[in-house]
Formats: structure tokens, C-alpha cells, sequence
């Protein structure tokens, strides 16, 4: 790997002062990657949504815009606490480069896959109000967000799933 790096940068006609980056790949023995999609694309994005009752391809996701709440309630639901447990804010600026939201890789998919199905993130979020968060932390490996409606709280949770799983008491 060194050797065909160093044959590139000098097809290039490249100068590197210091080769320590290169050098230090040259002792690497195992590489590890993920099938996220960051490293190939650059983003990351929903494939599959599975719920106890249902599963849905996301190529799917602009019919759940037309079709009824009862036939879809958990993943609509699903997507629903996908975008308001979330930091993802969508950008005019960033919208009219092709990326719309700026945040975490995986908050911006989950606003994406929500937005597709005709959800906005910004038309739940008034209706839904943020009273408090506890962000994502990598040692606790989930965020939570607690929101009102009329005289509802709801505690939206998302997260590693043997973390969120650990903390149920029931599934429905």
C-alpha cells in the first residue's frame, strides 16, 4: 500500500516534506471499515425500517406521504422519533449544494429518511416542543429528547439497540 501510494504522488509530481501519515499506514496489518456508506459516499442513509409489525425498504418511503396513519403507524412513528430526537437542522445554503440538513452523519440521515416520507422535522417540532435533551454521549451510546403536546409528555429515545432495548420494560 505504501509503494502504490508513493507511485501515485509522484505520477502527480507531488513534494510531501514529511512522511509520517504515509509511514505509518506502511505498519498497519488490519484495516477496518463499515458498510455505512461514510466511507465510500461521504453520507450516511436509512436502507431499512423494521418494526415489530413491519418492514419497509426505504425506496418506499415517498408512498408513506400518501398514504393513511393507519397503515403505517410504527413506521411513521419510528420516523417521527428519528427526527425529534435529533440535531440535524436543515440549511437553505447547504440545501442548494444537494446535502439540506448539517449535523451528525446519522442525525441527517434519520431527518432524510423522515423528510421522504413527507415528515417535517420543522412542522413536528412546533407542534411537539423540546422541553429537555440528554444529548448522545459515546459512553452512554443513546440521546433522548422529552417534548410536550397539550398536557402529553413524550420521552423520544434513539441509540445503540442493546442500550434502548436494555432500558424497556415492554415492546408493543
Amino acid at each position: 500500500i505504501l509503494a502504490i501510494g508513493m507511485e501515485r504522488i509522484l505520477k502527480r509530481n507531488a513534494l510531501v516534506r514529511k512522511l509520517v501519515a504515509a509511514e505509518t499506514l506502511g505498519s498497519v496489518s488490519v484495516i477496518c471499515t463499515d458498510k455505512t456508506g461514510t466511507l465510500t459516499e461521504g453520507s450516511m442513509q436509512v436502507i431499512e425500517i423494521i418494526t415489530l409489525g413491519e418492514h419497509l425498504n426505504a425506496t418506499a418511503l415517498p408512498l408513506l406521504a400518501a398514504a393513511t396513519y393507519e397503515q403505517h403507524e410504527a413506521v411513521i412513528n419510528a420516523l417521527q422519533i428519528g427526527s425529534l430526537c435529533n440535531d440535524a437542522v436543515l440549511d437553505q445554503s447547504a440545501e442548494q449544494n444537494g446535502s439540506g440538513y448539517i449535523g451528525d452523519t446519522t442525525d441527517i440521515a434519520l431527518a432524510r429518511a423522515a423528510a421522504k416520507a413527507g415528515l417535517n422535522k420543522e412542522a413536528l417540532s412546533q407542534v411537539l416542543l423540546r422541553k429537555a435533551e440528554i444529548p448522545f454521549d459515546s459512553r452512554r451510546k443513546y440521546m433522548a429528547t422529552l417534548h410536550h403536546l397539550n398536557d402529553k409528555a413524550y420521552i423520544y429515545i434513539k441509540g445503540a439497540p442493546e442500550v434502548v432495548l436494555s432500558r424497556s420494560r415492554y415492546i408493543e
